[in-house]
């Protein structure tokens, strides 16, 4: 009696006569016990499969029959759960929910008014500002006006909560030395020329007797 055991196929079990002095060949057809499962997700959404990683956005797996816990997850965003039963070998495209994403707050404001702002290197508006539904984790807040210091910094925020962000813009001095070069160009007005005085009279000779 032959017994073979393989992952992903049904126990082969089967009987063959051996003959004395004589050589048997007996080829085993194993029948399989899986089915190909494509899973799709965003593209940067994990893909999970009883706690195991399997890929990210995509991904093939063999599946043997029995039920399996399938999660998307993505930072910032609550994951996503469902069940995936496997009945039969037949192939299958199981699309995987996106998770849904957890938002907080941002506050910034600067001492000087409309300057530009900028989260995670984009443009978002100028102080002060209010940013709603932003992604919970850690960002950076660029502010940046002219004559003076660009400011940044790190900020973390969490669910339905509102972090604060107040910068003190130093000046970087290129407003006074733009003045200072401005006053020194500007030519000096000229000096009104001087009129000439009118001659005096000259006084008669007094006439010869």
């Amino acid at each position: 009696q032959i017994k073979i055991i393989k992952s992903h196929y049904k126990p082969y079990q089967a009987e063959v006569a051996i003959t004395d002095s004589q050589v048997t060949t007996h080829t085993p057809v194993l029948e399989p016990n899986f089915a190909k499962v494509e899973f799709v997700a965003e593209k940067d959404v994990e893909i999970w499969i009883n706690d195991e990683h399997i890929g990210t956005g995509s991904a093939l797996k063999e599946l043997d029959n029995g039920s399996y816990s399938v999660e998307g997850r993505k930072a910032g965003h609550e994951k996503s759960v469902q069940v995936l039963d496997i009945t039969s070998t037949a192939s299958k495209v199981f699309n995987v929910k996106s998770p849904i994403p957890i938002y907080g707050s941002i506050n910034i404001e600067s001492s000087q008014l409309f300057a530009k702002v900028q989260l995670d290197g984009e443009d978002v508006g100028e102080t002060p500002l209010t940013l709603s539904n932003v992604i919970v984790g850690n960002h950076t807040i660029t502010i940046t006006k002219p004559h003076y210091q660009p400011y940044s910094a790190e900020v973390t925020v969490s669910k339905n909560q509102t972090s604060t962000v107040s910068a003190t813009l130093v000046s970087d001095g290129s407003d006074s030395k733009s003045t200072a070069v401005k006053s020194a160009k500007t030519p000096k007005a000229p000096k009104p020329a001087k009129q000439p005085n009118p001659a005096a009279p000259k006084s008669p000779k007094p006439a010869k007797e």
